[in-house]
């Protein structure tokens, strides 16, 4: 066995354990596996740099700028708009119909930018059925990888293929040369895929505060009087250097101060919305006088009729003022990549509080992990998710 060869092969071990691994982001071993070929010289700089010039390439990149200018032009959330429209279907004819529609898309445009469509229509299709929004998308992913089989454009791997055929002396193929068996694979995806779906998992995901087991760790509390927290900065204060317990918010009269810096003074009556375990929280009520707010009163409670008509006027009153929980899917590109929990907290965006980061499952992690604490550490990747609170008026779906 030649030299070249065990370079090669010991290049690609290399790189499949990186993308499996994912030590680096894929661009970056992307660019790892270019420089590597032309350093041990595998292949000469100019070979090494011709893929950015393939045709290949380009049609690929112009893709993805088509897709991306349709979500911003309001075709994508038009899209979205006419599909909603169809959740009167039954299930067996709506896997179908939104199969057929993504194959359709895909065989033009970019998959991306379907899964994008989709992305903000599934949540209500996974209430309306009961189904996990996860599986839920599996009929669409394969919809979008058999109808980006049905034309030259419909995928990045029949446009490379295409160029590396062209390039060998092989007649390039036509737009529609192989549509017909794509269709035929489409049809047979979709009637197996529609069978399928009644053994779809039927149990309806955790709502937010389960998922995120925030009635063991986020907690309001009232300041009462005589506490020694009274008059005290938060540098001063038992919250500064403990990383057991976090201020996400502090209200007082009314104002409510998103991450309160440390050189806020505590006072009276000051609500503080806490982020600790059960056992610091038993401790800051006893050793700093601190009192949990509106805890749930017993369901058979006696509650009067003037207390009903006054909660439902308060209720009236603070309806715009009204927060809510709101889960956040990191995407490539977003402006949030990078950042930790406390500079989040720091400075928060459109007044939502970051309250956890859930890390996304992959070979090294096989489980997703909650993030509360080592909020100085843990950064935002591509595919975690952010549980903020916001208020109602303030979330766009």
């Amino acid at each position: 066995m030649s030299t070249e060869i065990i370079l090669i092969f010991s290049i690609l071990i290399i790189t499949i354990v990186l993308f499996a691994f994912e030590v680096f982001p894929v661009d970056k071993i992307s660019f790892f596996l270019i420089a590597t070929l032309a350093l041990t010289g595998l292949v000469s700089p100019e070979e090494a740099i011709s893929g950015f010039s393939n045709p290949a390439t380009i049609t690929i990149l112009a893709l993805l700028i088509i897709a991306l200018a349709m979500e911003d032009n309001g075709v994508i959330a038009s899209l979205s708009t006419i599909l909603n429209k169809l959740h009167f279907l039954p299930l067996f004819l709506l896997i179908p119909a939104f199969m057929l529609i993504t194959g359709t898309i895909s065989a033009f445009i970019n998959t991306t930018a379907v899964v994008i469509i989709f992305i903000k229509i599934i949540s209500e299709l996974s209430k309306r059925f009961n189904l996990s929004e996860s599986k839920l998308m599996m009929p669409i992913s394969f919809a979008g990888i058999l109808g980006g089989s049905c034309t030259l454009m419909g995928t990045s791997t029949n446009l490379i293929v295409n160029s590396v055929a062209a390039d060998l002396g092989v007649e390039p193929f036509s737009f529609f040369e192989f549509s017909l068996y794509g269709i035929i694979f489409l049809a047979i995806g979709i009637v197996v895929v529609t069978i399928a779906s009644r053994w779809l998992p039927k149990s309806t995901a955790e709502n937010l505060e389960e998922s995120y087991e925030l009635e063991n760790f986020v907690t309001t509390t009232v300041i009462n009087e005589g506490s020694n927290l009274i008059g005290k900065t938060i540098k001063e204060s038992f919250f500064h250097a403990n990383p057991e317990a976090s201020i996400l918010k502090l209200t007082r009269y009314g104002k409510v101060i998103n991450a309160p810096g440390k050189y806020v003074t505590f006072a009276q009556d000051d609500q503080l919305m806490l982020m600790c375990d059960v056992d610091t929280l038993k401790m800051l009520q006893k050793d700093k006088n601190l009192s949990i707010l509106d805890q749930p009163k017993h369901k058979d409670s006696p509650i009067s009729e003037e207390e009903t008509e006054e909660e439902t006027e308060e209720e009236k009153d603070d309806k715009e003022n009204q927060t809510g929980l709101v889960e956040l899917l990191i995407l490539p590109g977003s402006n949030l990549i990078g950042r930790t929990l406390k500079q989040l907290r720091k400075n928060p965006f459109n007044n939502a509080i970051p309250i956890a980061i859930k890390k996304r499952r992959n070979i090294r992690n096989t489980r997703e992990r909650l993030i509360r604490r080592n909020i100085h550490q843990i950064s935002l990747k591509p595919g975690d998710r952010l549980l903020v609170e916001i208020d109602q008026k303030n979330i766009s779906y």
